[in-house]
């Protein structure tokens, strides 16, 4: 909570939430919402207060899916680390013409890696991995690190996902690098969390003692993608 005050000094935000979560166990060390209500002086807070943005908010992440896409086409074998790819030009995709905000400094526009993808966060680049894979892989892919269903566990329940009408190629794109698909900041935290184990979705745990031999991780990617 301090640090999200902290955010709103520098930054014009409407409101904002950090998690903590141990990518092992699934253990969700800390959540806070800002605005912030304080539990002392409930029904004086605001209605913009009353959210909790971590677990109730269903937002447009953006381009941190960009290492969702990537992986989710290395698992599919479709993407090699040597494969490059033309970003130097919008590309069109189904009914979208997907642009980039910024040139690319690291390399060539025409001979991007998956890495200068990333590092650059590039719209085209994801958009054209996604397309190795097409929309039904990319979909189970993220069904399968937990973004496309709500919270049936232990604990309080979060917002299920705002889905796009049609998974077609036009959703494929944009999804790609994090538009079209809304998700709580809790459901992506935990779908991050396999990059941080070797390749495993843990379910969160909200109440301690966390047993570590109860936590049954599922195995989402292999531990070389994940790395």
């Amino acid at each position: 909570e301090e640090e999200l005050n902290r955010a709103f000094d520098d930054f014009d935000m409407k409101g904002a939430a950090g998690i903590v979560i141990d990518a092992h166990s699934g253990a969700v060390r800390a959540i806070a919402s800002w605005p912030q209500i304080d539990p002392r002086r409930r029904g004086e807070e605001g209605n913009d207060a009353k959210t909790n943005r971590a677990l109730n908010a269903r937002m447009e992440l953006g381009s941190i899916y960009k290492p969702l896409t990537v992986a989710a086409a290395m698992e599919a074998g479709a993407v090699r680390p040597s494969d490059r790819f033309d970003v130097s030009r919008p590309v069109k995709i189904g009914g979208v013409t997907v642009r980039d905000l910024h040139p690319l400094t690291r390399v060539s526009g025409a001979a991007a890696t998956a890495e200068d993808i990333l590092a650059e966060s590039s719209n085209i680049g994801a958009s054209l991995i996604a397309q190795r894979i097409g929309p039904e892989r990319q979909k189970a892919f993220l069904g399968a690190v937990g973004l496309l269903a709500g919270h049936g566990g232990e604990g309080p329940s979060w917002a299920s996902p705002l889905l796009p009408q049609t998974w077609d190629q036009t959703a494929m794109a944009t999804i790609a690098y994090g538009h079209g698909l809304s998700v709580s900041p809790l459901a992506f935290a935990l779908a991050y969390a396999p990059f941080a184990n070797g390749g495993n979705y843990v379910a969160p745990r909200f109440t301690e003692a966390v047993d570590p031999a109860s936590t049954a991780p599922r195995r989402v990617m292999s531990k070389r993608t994940a790395d």
